[in-house]
């Protein structure tokens, strides 16, 4: 179990409750990181974030949210008290980071980000004022991820150039598998579901498809001729155009979630060249080969400023969590103040 801290999870508009009840007041202080007062609001907030964090992960494996359940090396608490403490050098660090490196927002785009801060606070503004959040702190939470998505930005654009082919390539490989999907339609034209001799039909030419991909045909020619075979076993109008919905290319992640569909996972297993059928995460039967990361210098180049997008954003955040953890944070006190076991859900 594994919970990938996610930014602005608030901003994002996580938080779909309804709540009512008495807020509570805090002071305006939380604690003071390398001379900086940190606003209760804002550690709350950044609190409220990793709690969200840690619940989804529990409930995408069926658990209820226990503070003192073993969790990642310590427990449900402390997980969120300290990722909170490190958000609050992170906190600290983008602010400075922004400023220091000529950075800023213009009128527009600061009325902007003040503007849809404010509708986000307005749309759960009972929630989080029963945590103690208040506009002024969730505008300072959301401006600041804001922030640091212009710092990534910026360092994607300042180094891009920088990334060679072997790096682009050697993350591929260490990231993900690639394949070439084919599904083909199970209804009719006007949309009703095929009969079982159309449908066994259909099947056949799936089949057919899977065995040709194995032999090592091109895929292109064999998902246009089984998938205009396909329709007209379906009593379907076949359209060049269908190739777009029912021929796929997909990048999946090489290391395993719980959540794989069948497809996902017998892509990763197989090696590049390799052909077969699986169902997808809708339960249709697909065809797929698995195919290189990059087969020509054009297909590299095709996804080049996405590779290195991740890339660099990863490493951007590293760096930064780097210089969160280098500051001098002790939130003992606001663990005192403001326990976890406060969280009003």
């Amino acid at each position: 179990m594994n919970a990938k801290r996610t930014t602005a999870a608030l901003a994002a508009g996580a938080l779909a409750l309804t709540l009512a009840g008495c807020t509570f007041s805090t002071p305006d202080t939380a604690l003071t990181v390398d001379g900086e007062a940190i606003p209760a609001g804002v550690y709350l907030a950044y609190q409220l974030q990793n709690y969200q964090t840690v619940e989804s992960a529990l409930s995408d494996e069926g658990l209820d949210m226990d503070l003192d359940a073993a969790y990642e090396d310590t427990t449900v608490r402390g997980w969120i008290e300290d990722a909170t403490a490190q958000d609050m050098g992170r906190y600290v660090h983008v602010r400075r980071a922004f400023g220091e490196q000529g950075l800023s927002f213009t009128e527009e785009e600061q009325a902007s980000i003040d503007d849809y801060a404010a509708r986000l606070y307005d749309s759960m503004e009972d929630y989080l004022a029963e945590n103690g959040v208040g506009e002024e702190s969730y505008r300072l939470y959301y401006e600041t991820e804001t922030m640091y998505s212009a710092l990534v930005e910026a360092y994607i654009e300042e180094n891009s150039d920088g990334l060679t082919d072997d790096e682009l390539k050697a993350y591929l490989d260490e990231t993900y598998v690639h394949a070439r999907e084919l599904t083909l339609p199970s209804t009719d034209e006007e949309g009703a579901a095929l009969d079982d001799e159309a449908q066994a039909a259909v099947d056949s030419c799936l089949d057919e498809a899977a065995e040709r991909l194995a032999a090592g045909e091109d895929f292109d020619t064999v998902a246009a001729e089984m998938l205009e075979k396909a329709c007209e076993a379906a009593g379907r109008t076949y359209d060049e155009e269908l190739l777009d919905t029912y021929a796929l290319e997909a990048f999946y992640d090489v290391q395993p979630q719980d959540s794989d569909a069948p497809l996902v996972q017998a892509v990763r297993e197989a090696e590049i060249g390799d052909a077969g059928i699986a169902e997808d995460a809708y339960g249709a039967r697909t065809a797929y080969v698995r195919i290189s990361n990059y087969e020509t210098q054009e297909a590299l180049d095709e996804i080049r400023d996405t590779v290195a997008s991740e890339i660099l954003s990863a490493r951007y955040e590293e760096q930064t969590d780097a210089a969160a953890q280098a500051m001098e944070i002790d939130a003992s006190a606001a663990r005192e103040e403001f326990p976890v076991s406060r969280v009003r859900e």
